[in-house]
């Protein structure tokens, strides 16, 4: 079990055996560790469910990253916590997936038979994906990290040079892309009307001038600028993927955002013990951050599946299923 000299790593929140026993209930950590891990085993149903609708999507658009971990147990090997998303237009779910490593071994067994778009910065370990699955997988690579290699060309130069940087011209191209895609959302653009629109004269006109733009820089001696360039120009068969399907984001936004909040809860926590530990970590966080994504009241959503689990069909304890209690959602 994962404990450690301070409590028990659940949920990626350290759950302290002595804050337990405040309240008169005197619960040793190891007991504590084990309540959790039967809790995930119990609850292992609704998490498989979760993989199954992900991959399943009504949408066909999954978001992926990944961030680090530590696992002490594993001779201080740096370990990752992969995280996958639904799209803008889905009912939200979001999964957490321990992994010992940086390869994509799981994220290929987790994705083999899906048909879809799958969005993604520029982490060259995604490249073998289309190959490696069943499915039909189309990538794309998200433009917030390609803005990312051309702004961090600027951060060395003395802010009145700025503007005659090579590669100032290229973050402000990029910066009307967002700008057209937030007016698109903000005015509640039908998916048809988004895909008209990326692909009328205006859009695609900017987007020519942005890749003739970077194709033509003579990045001379500046490292930065050779590695921006070179990131596009490795990645922009995958940059443009948006192009076909009104439903693909142009960036992998929303994932960053479904990977702070374990990043926020790593600094308390820290590390895991065991990878087993980890994995827990990890289920448990999905079903956790998916029932707050779907605006439940999480220990109230907790306790009616649990006791409900091994007596109701799985999909009417699906954080977004209409069959849910009234008194389970948070009135807004």
């Amino acid at each position: 079990r994962d404990t450690s000299v301070t409590g028990v790593q659940t949920c990626a929140l350290p759950i302290y055996a002595k804050y337990m026993n405040t309240f008169n209930l005197m619960v040793s950590p190891q007991d504590l560790s084990n309540y959790v891990v039967r809790t995930q085993e119990l609850l292992e149903p609704l998490y498989k469910q979760l993989e199954y609708h992900l991959v399943n999507t009504k949408y066909k658009v999954i978001h992926g990253d990944e961030t680090p971990l530590q696992v002490v147990d594993m001779n201080k090997k740096k370990s990752y916590m992969f995280v996958y998303t639904t799209s803008f237009w889905d009912d939200p779910i979001y999964i957490y997936q321990f992994s010992e490593n940086r390869k994509i071994d799981k994220t290929v067994t987790l994705l083999n038979d899906y048909k879809g778009y799958f969005i993604c910065d520029g982490y060259p370990g995604y490249d073998a994906l289309p190959e490696e699955v069943n499915g039909e997988i189309q990538i794309q690579r998200c433009w917030v990290h390609m803005r990312r290699y051309f702004f961090d060309c600027l951060k060395s130069i003395k802010k009145e040079n700025i503007v005659n940087s090579k590669a100032y011209p290229v973050v402000k191209k990029i910066d009307e892309m967002f700008k057209i895609e937030a007016q698109m959302r903000e005015n509640e653009f039908t998916v048809d009307q988004i895909k008209s629109k990326r692909n009328s004269k205006e859009y695609t006109s900017l987007l020519k001038e942005l890749d003739e733009m970077i194709l033509s820089i003579d990045y001379g001696s500046s490292s930065y600028l050779k590695k921006a360039c070179e990131h596009y120009k490795n990645d922009k068969d995958e940059l443009y993927t948006f192009l076909s399907n009104g439903y693909v984001d142009i960036h992998n936004n929303l994932c960053e955002r479904t990977v702070r909040p374990f990043t926020i809860a790593r600094r308390n926590f820290m590390f895991c013990k065991t990878s087993d530990g980890a994995t827990v970590t990890g289920k448990l966080f999905s079903i956790v951050q998916t029932a707050k994504a779907n605006g439940l009241r999480v220990e109230q959503y907790l306790k009616y599946v649990i006791e409900r689990i091994e007596k109701f069909p799985i999909d009417d304890l699906l954080p977004w299923s209409d069959k849910l209690p009234d008194e389970l959602k948070i009135k807004v």
